[in-house]
């Protein structure tokens, strides 16, 4: 088997996310226990992996469309993905910072192009 295993799970937004086959068993804790993980198993890891990323995907891109319809105002859009990130925790709670890096400067990033500031001072 590899020893590093890549899944890339790629957004209409062009973002990618590396799961490392490290991770995937760090986070189960079989290798650190001197446990060697079977074919099987490794394929029910990697697929229980690839579905939290599915359910992140849709997550994001569905904020994403949302703050991009502008129909929010700033803080409206900055809880939105404030609890986008809440979600995620639940759903990837040890890559926090992967998430970070790549979904933060993208939702700012869009609040900051879809969200006007009208001329008296104040937001869509």
């Amino acid at each position: 088997m590899a020893e590093r295993l890549d899944l890339v799970e790629r957004s209409p937004y062009n973002s990618t996310i590396h799961l490392a086959e490290s991770e995937v068993r760090g986070s189960h804790g079989a290798e650190a226990m001197g446990e060697r993980l079977d074919d099987h198993e490794m394929a029910r890891l990697l697929a229980d992996e690839e579905l939290k990323l599915a359910q992140l995907r849709e997550l994001v891109d569905s904020a994403c469309e949302e703050i991009m319809g502008g129909r929010l105002d700033r803080q409206e859009a900055t809880v939105l993905a404030q609890r986008v990130r809440r979600q995620a925790q639940e759903i990837i709670p040890d890559m926090m910072d992967t998430f970070d890096l790549i979904y933060q400067s993208r939702f700012e990033r869009l609040i900051s192009q879809y969200i006007k500031i009208r001329s008296t001072g104040t937001e869509d």
